[in-house]
């Protein structure tokens, strides 16, 4: 995995963080049980994230982010190995954003309310980094307390707000 380079925006120091986070966590899934099974009850919520980030890189090319048109791929939340090559892949897509301006402006198409049309809101790129790391720690809170219900020892931190904690400690997570 990229490290953070201390230059990159927030946002995107944030992103990659919360790729390390998912990482680990799916690793210590695979280590803690022979049932590979057992990754289908929290790869929903990293495959969720991960169609997250993919539009995000997507929409740049047009500087439309339409989150509601993500390519979902069933077999990033039933296969590990298959998530964790994804997010190597996000995550080095992600690292290639260092030194470009997060101030850009970037249009966000999603749905707003039920049976209406998709709504559009200016942001930035930065505003979508921050988002994305936001919504990335809320799901693995998720996964966290899936994880706990099924046994497996995880540090509670590694759902944690960056407002409530400071990133893990000795948590250096490598590509394989």
């Amino acid at each position: 995995m990229v490290p953070t380079n201390e230059d990159a925006s927030l946002g995107l120091q944030g992103c990659l963080e919360t790729c390390r986070r998912c990482e680990h966590l799916v690793r210590l899934f695979i280590d803690a049980t022979d049932d590979r099974r057992l990754f289908e009850a929290i790869g929903p919520h990293l495959g969720h994230c991960l169609d997250h980030f993919r539009s995000l890189l997507t929409g740049l090319d047009t500087g439309k982010i339409d989150y509601d048109s993500r390519e979902m791929d069933p077999g990033l939340e039933t296969d590990p190995d298959l998530f964790l090559a994804a997010l190597f892949r996000v995550t080095a897509e992600l690292a290639g954003l260092q030194g470009i301006s997060t101030t850009q402006a970037v249009e966000v198409i999603q749905a707003a309310a039920p049976n209406r049309p998709p709504a559009s809101a200016g942001s930035t790129l930065e505003r979508e980094l921050l988002f994305l790391s936001s919504h990335t720690i809320h799901h693995l809170a998720l996964v966290i307390e899936v994880a706990t219900s099924r046994g497996i020892n995880v540090q509670s931190d590694l759902g944690a707000a960056f407002s409530r904690s400071d990133p893990p400690k000795g948590q250096e997570i490598t590509a394989l």
